[in-house]
């Protein structure tokens, strides 16, 4: 049980406890290390010690270690059990290697010498593996003192990173670098007065080279394309500046050019379009109503609603353009019939026809009244009575429908 629990425990330290082996001792028979660390596990309550009382075995595993052995147990009941262990204590306690705490002594600082009963007392007897005294090696890069307690890691200092503020300086100034010992000198930062060759004077890193430096100072010059004066940085070249001032030619559409100047760029503005709202009427526009379109855009036909008065007279609601040439008007007729005075009851395009409006008139074969379109002239077959009402020259009823 105590062999599963060691390993277990073993494999949460794996970084620590590199080239650490746990095993049984009947499965270490044959094999030898130069530190043995031996639990000898039995101590109860009932004395039983188990193969511990066989002495082949208790020789194995006592013959294991080359050069240190550490055994952990409980002496009093071994005793109790077999008289092998007794000579063991005695041997033992003879040397003075025996007793309720590991004596720990510093490989770096032999004179330290402590003795620790529980691990708790190890961590802090041996913080880092040696003892609580400061580490007393230097370090190889800048010769600074380690800054760690005394520790068997590392012991040539190859890894150690120095805390210490840097010592170092700036060449051509002497500014003090401000990083910590270990870490890379960066450029220096501190500002100082710089004078151009422009003989302008700045406030810049050390580090910065006033040769290499971009003058930022505001300065007027000329540029060569179109000789307009104007504000740039002193290191700007005027003949690569694109000119800030606005281009004063006014185009034929009467607007002004609203782009920067562009002497190099399509100078007589043939391939400009201009954005400003188009000046113009709508094409075809009869009233007042303004292009809303760009000045470039081709003006379109005038959608505006309006009321026209067409050739026939009335008034219509169309778009402004429509010239009513093809106009058909919807509205009644207010025309009358030449012939009989009636008026027409078509749509105001469609021609006069004849007149359909029905009237009365005398059927001239037998006289009665009929009602008929006014432009008909009624025949006996329109006449709606039943029989006939004339008298024959005989003197009797017509018998005729």
């Amino acid at each position: 049980g105590q062999f599963f629990l060691l390993r277990k425990e073993l494999r949460k330290f794996s970084n620590t406890c590199a080239g650490m082996h746990i095993t049984m001792i009947d499965n270490f028979q044959g094999e030898e290390n130069d530190i043995i660390l031996l639990s000898l596990v039995r101590s109860n309550d009932q004395g039983n010690v188990g193969f511990l009382k066989i002495e082949n075995r208790v020789c194995v595993a006592l013959s294991r270690a080359k050069r240190g052995l550490y055994i952990i147990g409980n002496m009093d009941q071994l005793c109790a059990s077999a008289s092998l262990w007794q000579k063991i204590r005695a041997s033992l306690q003879n040397n003075e290697n025996i007793g309720e705490a590991i004596p720990l002594r510093c490989q770096i600082h032999p004179d330290q010498l402590s003795r620790a009963k529980t691990a708790e007392e190890i961590k802090f007897s041996s913080p880092e593996g040696g003892c609580r005294k400061p580490c007393s090696g230097n370090l190889p890069l800048c010769g600074h003192e380690c800054p760690r307690i005394c520790h068997i890691d590392d012991p040539n200092h190859t890894e150690a990173k120095c805390r210490r503020p840097c010592e170092r300086t700036c060449k051509p100034r002497k500014h003090r670098c401000p990083v910590l010992c270990w870490e890379t000198c960066p450029p220096c930062a501190t500002l100082v007065n710089k004078t151009l060759p422009c003989d302008h004077t700045h406030n810049l890193f050390c580090h910065v080279r006033s040769r290499t430096y971009k003058c930022p100072t505001m300065v007027e010059k000329v540029i060569p394309n179109c000789k307009h004066t104007v504000m740039m940085e002193c290191h700007q070249d005027p003949a690569a500046f694109k000119c800030p001032v606005q281009c004063d030619v006014r185009l034929d559409c009467g607007h002004a050019c609203k782009e920067k100047c562009h002497v190099k760029n399509d100078p007589e503005h043939k391939k400009y379009d201009c954005a400003s709202p188009c000046a113009l009427l709508y094409k075809g526009c009869t009233g007042e109503h303004q292009c809303r379109l760009l000045c470039y855009e081709k003006c379109t036909n005038c959608e505006v609603v309006v009321e026209k008065r067409a050739s026939c007279g009335h008034l219509t609601k169309v778009a402004c353009s429509d010239k009513l040439q093809n106009y058909k008007c919807m509205k009644p007729c207010k025309k009358s019939i030449p012939e009989c005075g009636h008026h027409c009851p078509l749509k105001c395009h469609q021609p006069c026809g004849e007149c359909t409006v029905k009237v009365e008139k005398s059927i001239r074969a037998c006289g009665h009244q009929v009602k008929i379109e006014c432009r008909r002239t009624p025949a006996r077959v329109d006449c709606l009575q039943k029989s006939c009402e004339s008298i024959l020259a005989c003197g009797h009823k017509c018998a005729a429908p």
